[in-house]
């Protein structure tokens, strides 16, 4: 908008248009370039994607006022000053915004949909309900999250655990408090966030409880550490989990970093059936080139297989794992969500490599769905 107006403003003469549009295109071109560098490595950390919409608009309010003196920009003025306190005219829950230098965060209560109606305080990061934890209890608000808890049943007495993907630390602070043998090291990218989990979220870390503020592939390349479980939960986007983190190469990085009996649990968002099922199809066929062994599972049984959800997929080292031969009701309710592999058609899947993983596409594709339904 800002330079068709601007040629049209400094536009005298048609026989100067030529030279008149390349002076102002190349003072747009160098502004981009600063804009990109600035905005990118300094101004986004310091000041924060919102205030720099603010300040454009107020420049731009500004700018204009400069070549229009009439009634309009009064009007302008004071919907601009007025714009940002709205919403504090309405019932508000929100509890904290912050952009960090890698989101846009915010902390609020809400009503937990499912399976209760009990209040939560939720953490969204960018679009994503990241986290979340119940007021009144320990307990962890969401449903799939407790699929966790399944290292209890695959490897009977994990002591060392790998959390990809920190979030409002509710995982790491369930397990803290139900298992004082545990120990686990979280990979939490952003800084910003663990500062949240405990101000916001009751996290306190502490000599076994590690938070580790690196990216997850990155800490995987030079880890030499063993675990007896790694449980991945990295999203950096609704719907999208980073292909880095679901690549071949990554999915052997992680296979290396587990004991012998160690168990692999994945958190996916993808159909379980449907035109948009590629990424659940191809995590299956790439988790199998590592993994002889697979299970998988679907947290909430009465939404349609058609329809986004969180699907948990367990990989272990071993062929034939000894299980134990009874569990607790709870753990027993877990199972009994299993997701049958076999009519899955999982082999119509790819093998995802750091070359070629086009989970993004996969999301893309989900997102329209999604928004259509």
């Amino acid at each position: 908008m800002v330079s068709p107006q601007a040629v049209r403003i400094r536009m005298t003469d048609l026989k100067t248009s030529g030279s008149t549009i390349g002076r102002l295109y190349a003072l747009s071109s160098l502004g981009s370039i600063v804009g990109t560098f600035l905005v990118g490595f300094y101004l986004m950390a310091w000041v924060g994607s919102r205030n720099i919409l603010f300040i454009l608009s107020g420049l731009s309010l500004l700018l204009a006022s400069f070549n229009y003196k009439n009634k309009d920009n009064f009007f302008a003025l004071i919907l601009f000053i007025v714009a940002p306190f709205v919403q504090s005219f309405g019932k508000n829950n929100l509890l904290k915004i912050q952009d960090t230098e890698y989101n846009s965060v915010q902390v609020f209560t809400a009503p937990h949909p499912y399976p209760t109606s009990k209040v939560c305080r939720v953490l969204k990061v960018g679009n994503e309900y990241s986290s979340g934890m119940f007021l009144d209890s320990d307990s962890l608000a969401f449903q799939y999250s407790k699929f966790y808890k399944l290292i209890y049943y695959f490897n009977q007495k994990p002591t060392k655990t790998l959390l990809i993907g920190g979030g409002a630390y509710s995982v790491p602070k369930y397990f803290q408090k139900t298992n004082p043998n545990l120990s686990m090291d979280i990979l939490e990218i952003d800084p910003a966030l663990t500062q949240i989990a405990q101000a916001k979220f009751n996290f306190n870390p502490e000599e076994r409880i590690v938070p580790i503020h690196e990216d997850g592939r990155t800490f995987l390349n030079h880890n030499n550490k063993k675990y007896d479980a790694v449980m991945c939960d990295a999203y950096h986007s609704l719907f999208n989990i980073p292909f880095h983190l679901v690549s071949l190469e990554a999915i052997e990085k992680m296979s290396d970093a587990l004991n012998p009996n160690g168990v692999l649990i994945v958190n996916l968002l993808s159909p379980i059936k449907g035109p948009n099922r590629d990424l659940v199809h191809s995590m299956v066929k790439t988790c199998g080139e590592v993994f002889p062994y697979i299970r998988a599972f679907k947290p909430r049984l009465e939404v349609p297989d058609e329809r986004v959800q969180n699907i948990i997929l367990v990989c272990m080292k071993t062929k034939n794992p000894v299980l134990p031969g009874s569990a607790s009701n709870e753990i027993n309710e877990m199972l009994a969500k299993e997701i049958n592999l076999k009519n899955l058609g999982w082999e119509n899947g790819i093998v995802l490599k750091d070359d070629y993983a086009p989970v993004e596409h996969y999301a893309e594709k989900m997102l329209g769905s999604y928004f259509q339904r």
